[in-house]
């Protein structure tokens, strides 16, 4: 008797959700939106980033959710070039951006949000250049999902976008990954999307000579028709996140 390859076995049932599933993973989501509201009104220069960080498991709590699904990374100023920053030990400073990366879980189902903070409530202007760049990479890629395209595709999207801004050297990670039982979740990487499917689209861009880093992250289902952003709810929109830090 022959042996049979079957390492991709468990990475294809966990890739494709059913709808308890997907449920599941909206209540996760609902429970992190609220608690990226409130990370962003807590944020501002003289606030700890240890702070904001430990509000956030009550939130989580709030929404339903049981537990984080993974440690927060709030990071502001240099520490938001770092990628999973793990420390909380710094003090905001004034005209810093906060990167702000967090996911609640909800019936073991994870969710995973990214959003960046400018600490006064206001993008300085290179801060809403570089904002819009990653934004603008994130959008383009997100419009490319539908079953039947490879993540390398969106990869490359991502890469062409930030490239052409100049700030290609500064793209330091992958663009995203499935997310399910795991935040990082077993998945079909090397073949293409499939309605069902989760993903996270994470484009970024982060220069630690000048204390700068963006990110942003949203969760995107896959469906038979093109795909559905399933964390619309929670602004990206410099513009929006600005009104609402005024507030």
């Amino acid at each position: 008797m022959g042996i049979k390859d079957r390492t991709q076995l468990l990475p294809a049932l966990r890739s494709v959700k059913e709808p308890r599933e997907l449920e599941r993973m909206e209540r996760a989501i609902d429970a992190t939106i609220v608690a990226q509201q409130v990370a962003a009104r807590s944020i501002r220069p003289g606030v700890e980033e240890n702070w904001v960080a430990g509000l956030l498991d009550l939130e989580f709590k709030r929404g339903g959710a049981v537990r984080p699904a993974f440690a927060p990374i709030v990071g502001s100023g240099k520490n938001s070039t770092i990628l999973h920053y793990p420390e909380h030990s710094a003090t905001i400073g004034p005209g810093s951006l906060v990167v702000v990366d967090i996911g609640s879980d909800y019936g073991r189902y994870a969710a995973d949000i990214t959003r960046t903070y400018p600490a006064e409530g206001r993008f300085t202007p290179e801060q809403r250049r570089v904002y819009e760049v990653v934004l603008r990479a994130q959008q383009a890629c997100i419009d490319m999902i539908r079953p039947g395209v490879y993540f390398e595709d969106l990869q490359r999207k991502a890469e062409e976008v930030i490239r052409a801004a100049g700030y290609r050297d500064y793209f330091i990670h992958g663009l995203g990954h499935f997310v399910g039982l795991d935040v990082h979740d077993s998945g079909l990487y090397r073949k293409p999307l499939q309605a069902g499917m989760v993903i996270t689209v994470e484009p970024g861009v982060y220069i630690p000579e000048k204390s700068l880093g963006v990110r942003i992250e949203d969760e995107v289902l896959v469906t038979s028709g093109g795909h559905r952003l399933i964390t619309e709810a929670l602004p990206r929109d410099p513009e929006a996140i600005e009104a609402f830090m005024r507030k």
